[in-house]
């Protein structure tokens, strides 16, 4: 399965069976698989580049949130992005082990 696959829940018939009413009625946030989050958390910026595509809104959505960071409504630019904040962070944590 891959990243961007966790983001979406099965097919409808699959979805009833597999996921009981209590997970549907769970915020969208935590049914996010939470490999998903750690991918953001980690800022593996080949992982975040090949999910956070236009298509996939609510992982855009949780990025926004989790990091604080808006994403441009562009391929181009979000990938862009993610290479700056991904940089603004290993820059941060160089500067932190020089100190």
């Amino acid at each position: 399965m891959t990243l961007a696959e966790m983001s979406r829940p099965p097919k409808s018939a699959q979805y009833a069976q597999e996921y009981p009413t209590w997970v549907r009625s769970l915020p969208i946030r935590e049914q996010v698989n939470p490999k998903m989050l750690e991918a953001i958390k980690s800022k593996d910026a080949d992982v975040l580049k090949s999910v956070l595509h236009t298509g996939n809104k609510l992982l855009r959505k949780i990025f926004a949130e989790e990091t604080g960071v808006k994403l441009p409504s562009t391929e181009r630019d979000t990938r862009k992005v993610i290479d700056e904040y991904v940089a603004q962070f290993k820059s941060n944590k160089q500067q932190e082990v020089s100190v």
